[in-house]
């Protein structure tokens, strides 16, 4: 009988001993398992550690890596940072951010003038990093790597001579091939030449003239676009309007973005502008109405920032002006003497 209990305690103290074998119980973030060692919880596998005593950081694609997308390997804090055993952050060298430090940061934060998104949204998508290397997207009027200086005014070459302007023609289609289809309203959307996009006021396709056209490009803010010729073009079709527009003031010079055309659905409502742009659907037919817009002149008017002929301030963003000219963007001459 005594050597019963005996053997009893000795394989009871057998099994404590096992179960004390692993390192503190192995902090409670996992389970004592064969042979003493830990089988911790997942936050908690760092495999140095071996008793779960510290945690493991986020996961991403390693940038010191010479890999393409597919084999790149995937690394703690993706090798661009150190990780933080008790909290299980990445703490980021500097120039990465992200839980796992799988982004670049952008220069001082875009300085408070634009967005920091990576390179993808820019449409460099076939690039193994095209959702981690980010870059800034200036706001209008912001330029450079930071957003950091403004942009100056452009202009044409007062000096230069003999150029022409830029034309654009927008058609307006009926699917139809008739006239009745034009009905509803639509707002044409123009980028000045600090990079802002501007929406003219609702127009009426129904009755709709050059003058209507012009007048609400030139009434947009900002004296943006304060001198455009526009014309309607004959012979295109029974169920087609056709409108040159010419822009002819110098800071409209050189190439400009082709004219947008926002035909009228219920969700196009722009309650950011002054006035604001009212865009309604009258009837089902106005779905059938396509816009396009296409160059017809190229311009050789230069767009040169103040013209050619004056230096710019990165700091206000305006332009002073050489000896002999003047004006926003040092497009004019002074008379001689």
């Amino acid at each position: 009988m005594v050597s019963r209990v005996l053997a009893l305690l000795v394989v009871a103290s057998g099994v404590a001993s096992s179960y004390a074998a692993c390192n503190k119980n192995c902090f409670g973030k996992g389970v004592c398992g064969a042979f003493d060692r830990c089988q911790c919880f997942n936050a908690w596998n760092y495999e140095q550690a071996q008793d779960c005593s510290q945690r493991v950081c986020p996961y991403g694609k390693a940038w010191g890596v010479t890999a393409n997308s597919a084999t790149r390997p995937y690394r703690e804090c993706s090798d661009q940072g150190v990780c933080n055993r008790g909290t299980g952050e990445c703490e980021c060298f500097d120039g990465y951010t992200g839980n796992s430090c799988q982004r670049s940061t952008c220069p001082s934060g875009c300085s408070g003038h634009g967005q920091c998104q990576t390179i993808g949204t820019w449409g460099f998508t076939g690039s193994w990093d095209s959702d981690m290397t980010q870059a800034c997207k200036c706001d209008a009027g912001y330029e450079g790597p930071a957003c950091a200086s403004r942009k100056c005014p452009t202009g044409d070459d007062p000096l230069s001579t003999s150029q022409v302007n830029e034309v654009q023609q927008v058609v307006f289609t009926s699917a139809d091939n008739t006239m009745n289809a034009f009905s509803g309203t639509f707002a044409l959307q123009l980028i000045d030449w600090a990079g802002q996009t501007l929406t003219t006021r609702a127009l009426t396709l129904t009755g709709l003239t050059a003058l209507a056209i012009q007048e609400a490009i030139q009434a947009l803010p900002n004296n943006a676009f304060p001198d455009v010729a526009v014309s309607a073009v004959t012979g295109t079709g029974t169920h087609q309007r056709t409108f040159s527009v010419t822009f002819r003031a110098s800071e409209n010079s050189g190439t400009q973005t082709l004219i947008a055309v926002v035909i009228g659905d219920g969700n196009t409502d722009d309650a950011g502008n002054q006035p604001k742009v009212y865009l309604y659907t009258a009837s089902l037919t106005d779905t059938a109405v396509t816009a396009d817009v296409t160059y017809t002149t190229p311009a050789t008017t230069e767009g040169l920032v103040c013209s050619g002929r004056g230096s710019c301030s990165a700091d206000t963003g305006l332009c002073t002006c050489n000896t002999g000219f003047y004006g926003f963007s040092c497009s004019m001459q002074t008379a001689l003497q």
